[in-house]
Protein backbone atom coordinates (compact mmCIF):
# COMPACT_ATOMS: atom_id res chain seq x y z
CA UNK A 1 0.00 0.00 0.00
CA UNK A 2 1.24 3.40 -1.05
CA UNK A 3 1.64 6.30 0.99
CA UNK A 4 -1.23 8.22 -0.40
CA UNK A 5 -3.27 5.78 0.20
CA UNK A 6 -2.63 5.06 3.29
CA UNK A 7 -3.56 8.88 3.82
CA UNK A 8 -6.84 8.76 2.30
CA UNK A 9 -7.60 5.57 4.46
CA UNK A 10 -6.82 7.70 7.49
CA UNK A 11 -8.76 10.64 6.14
CA UNK A 12 -11.77 8.63 5.51
CA UNK A 13 -11.56 7.34 9.31
CA UNK A 14 -11.20 10.46 10.87
CA UNK A 15 -14.18 12.07 8.87
CA UNK A 16 -16.50 9.01 9.81
CA UNK A 17 -16.65 5.33 10.98
CA UNK A 18 -15.44 3.45 7.65
CA UNK A 19 -15.20 -0.41 7.55
CA UNK A 20 -13.24 -0.48 4.31
CA UNK A 21 -10.47 2.15 5.83
CA UNK A 22 -10.55 0.59 9.11
CA UNK A 23 -10.14 -3.07 7.85
CA UNK A 24 -7.62 -1.51 4.99
CA UNK A 25 -5.43 0.03 7.37
CA UNK A 26 -5.18 -3.00 9.83
CA UNK A 27 -4.57 -5.31 6.78
CA UNK A 28 -1.08 -2.71 6.35
CA UNK A 29 -0.10 -3.79 8.99
CA UNK A 30 3.22 -1.65 10.24
CA UNK A 31 3.27 0.26 7.35
CA UNK A 32 0.53 2.15 8.37
CA UNK A 33 1.42 2.92 12.38
CA UNK A 34 2.76 5.53 11.88
CA UNK A 35 0.45 7.10 9.62
CA UNK A 36 -2.47 5.93 12.56
CA UNK A 37 -0.13 7.45 15.50
CA UNK A 38 0.52 10.83 13.51
CA UNK A 39 -3.25 11.37 13.20
CA UNK A 40 -3.71 10.65 16.95
CA UNK A 41 -2.71 14.36 18.06
CA UNK A 42 -5.46 16.14 16.48
CA UNK A 43 -8.19 14.04 17.19
CA UNK A 44 -11.61 14.17 19.14
CA UNK A 45 -11.89 11.25 21.45
CA UNK A 46 -14.15 9.84 18.96
CA UNK A 47 -11.75 9.96 16.34
CA UNK A 48 -9.17 8.48 18.47
CA UNK A 49 -10.78 5.46 19.71
CA UNK A 50 -11.17 4.69 15.95
CA UNK A 51 -7.53 5.55 15.43
CA UNK A 52 -6.60 2.90 19.03
CA UNK A 53 -9.17 0.42 17.75
CA UNK A 54 -6.80 0.24 14.23
CA UNK A 55 -3.60 0.08 16.17
CA UNK A 56 -5.13 -2.48 18.72
CA UNK A 57 -5.89 -4.74 16.01
CA UNK A 58 -2.27 -4.52 13.95
CA UNK A 59 -0.84 -7.30 16.29
CA UNK A 60 3.00 -6.31 15.60
CA UNK A 61 5.40 -5.13 18.11
CA UNK A 62 5.68 -1.94 16.35
CA UNK A 63 1.88 -0.79 17.03
CA UNK A 64 2.71 -2.44 20.55
CA UNK A 65 4.96 0.02 20.92
CA UNK A 66 3.01 2.89 19.87
CA UNK A 67 0.40 2.12 22.55
CA UNK A 68 3.02 1.70 24.76
CA UNK A 69 4.11 5.00 24.23
CA UNK A 70 0.33 6.47 24.34
CA UNK A 71 -0.03 5.21 28.14
CA UNK A 72 3.20 7.28 29.13
CA UNK A 73 0.81 10.81 28.82
CA UNK A 74 -1.27 11.76 32.45
CA UNK A 75 -4.55 9.92 32.84
CA UNK A 76 -6.93 11.00 30.64
CA UNK A 77 -9.85 9.48 28.55
CA UNK A 78 -7.47 9.00 25.45
CA UNK A 79 -4.94 8.00 27.98
CA UNK A 80 -7.71 4.91 29.46
CA UNK A 81 -8.21 4.10 25.34
CA UNK A 82 -4.57 3.52 25.05
CA UNK A 83 -4.35 1.44 27.83
CA UNK A 84 -7.09 -0.73 26.77
CA UNK A 85 -5.90 -1.04 22.94
CA UNK A 86 -2.47 -2.27 24.35
CA UNK A 87 -3.78 -4.27 26.81
CA UNK A 88 -6.50 -5.57 23.78
CA UNK A 89 -3.80 -5.98 21.42
CA UNK A 90 -1.37 -8.71 23.63
CA UNK A 91 -2.73 -8.70 26.93
CA UNK A 92 0.66 -11.03 28.13
CA UNK A 93 2.96 -8.25 26.76
CA UNK A 94 0.68 -5.30 28.23
CA UNK A 95 1.05 -6.65 31.38
CA UNK A 96 4.87 -5.70 32.09
CA UNK A 97 4.39 -2.23 30.51
CA UNK A 98 1.23 -1.48 32.58
CA UNK A 99 3.16 -2.77 35.71
CA UNK A 100 6.48 -0.71 34.46
CA UNK A 101 3.97 2.05 35.26
CA UNK A 102 2.93 1.07 38.57
CA UNK A 103 6.23 1.12 39.80
CA UNK A 104 8.13 3.39 37.76
CA UNK A 105 6.57 7.14 38.54
CA UNK A 106 3.10 6.81 37.61
CA UNK A 107 2.23 5.53 41.06
CA UNK A 108 0.83 8.71 42.54
CA UNK A 109 -1.87 8.66 39.75
CA UNK A 110 -4.37 6.32 41.74
CA UNK A 111 -6.89 6.92 38.89
CA UNK A 112 -4.08 5.24 36.59
CA UNK A 113 -3.11 2.66 38.98
CA UNK A 114 -7.20 1.41 39.36
CA UNK A 115 -7.87 0.98 35.71
CA UNK A 116 -4.68 -0.82 35.37
CA UNK A 117 -4.81 -2.72 38.63
CA UNK A 118 -8.67 -3.60 36.93
CA UNK A 119 -7.19 -4.41 33.75
CA UNK A 120 -4.36 -6.86 35.04
CA UNK A 121 -6.88 -8.57 37.23
CA UNK A 122 -8.52 -9.48 34.75
CA UNK A 123 -5.53 -11.36 32.81
CA UNK A 124 -5.10 -12.63 36.17
CA UNK A 125 -7.84 -12.94 38.59
CA UNK A 126 -6.72 -12.26 41.98
CA UNK A 127 -6.60 -14.72 44.86
CA UNK A 128 -6.97 -13.98 48.52
CA UNK A 129 -3.32 -14.74 48.95
CA UNK A 130 -2.32 -12.63 45.65
CA UNK A 131 -0.28 -9.14 46.27
CA UNK A 132 -1.97 -6.26 44.84
CA UNK A 133 -0.38 -4.81 42.41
Amino acid sequence: MNSEAIAEYVARLLAKPDEDAFHSLIEGGDQTVEAVRSALSTCSNEQFKRQIEVLQDIRTDRSRATLAELCRGPYSEQWVMAAEGLFYNDPDSARPVLLGFLVGGDKHEQAKSAFIEELLSSIIPPTPDSPSF
